[in-house]
C-alpha cells in the first residue's frame, strides 16, 4: 500500500507542476474559502505504522462545471470538511479539504458536453476512507 500511496503522490505532484507557466497563467482563482482558512494544527496526517488507504470515485452529471463545483462545495461543507481550498480554471474546478486524518480531492470538468466529477479520499482507516468516499458520491 505504501507503494500505491507514493505513486499517487508522485502523480499528483507531477500533474500539479506539469507545464507550470501555462497552468499558473490560466488559473482564475486559488485560495482557501473565507470560511475555511488553513489551520496547520488540523492538517491531515497519516498515523505511524499504518498504510494509507486511497479510495476513488467518479460520476457523470447533468449540468456544467459551475453547477458541479457548487454541489461539491456544499457537500464538503455539509459533511464537516475543513481547510477547503478551491482552484478554478477555465474548464475545470478543483477542491481539496481535510476531515480529521483524511484528505479529499474533487475535480469537476466537462467530458462529452456533460459535467464529470472525479474524487479521491486518502487516510489511515479503511472504513473511514470508504465511508467518506461513499457519502460524497451519494450526495452527487
Amino acid at each position: 500500500m505504501k507503494k500505491i500511496w507514493m505513486v499517487y503522490l508522485m502523480f499528483i505532484s507531477i500533474s500539479s507542476y506539469a507545464d507550470v507557466p501555462s497552468v499558473k497563467s490560466q488559473c482564475i482563482e486559488q485560495e482557501p474559502l473565507a470560511s475555511e482558512k488553513a489551520d496547520p494544527e488540523s492538517a491531515a496526517t497519516i498515523k505511524p505504522n499504518q498504510a494509507p488507504q486511497l479510495w476513488t470515485g467518479n460520476k457523470q452529471l447533468d449540468g456544467n462545471v459551475e453547477s458541479c463545483a457548487v454541489k461539491a462545495e456544499k457537500i464538503l461543507n455539509s459533511l464537516g470538511f475543513t481547510n477547503i481550498t478551491k482552484s478554478v480554471y477555465p474548464a475545470e474546478t478543483y477542491f481539496y479539504a481535510n476531515f480529521t486524518d483524511n484528505r479529499v480531492g474533487i475535480h469537476c470538468t466537462i467530458i462529452n458536453g456533460r459535467a464529470f466529477v472525479y474524487g479521491s479520499v486518502a487516510g489511515s482507516d479503511t472504513k473511514n476512507v470508504e465511508s467518506l468516499r461513499n457519502n460524497i458520491f451519494w450526495k452527487f
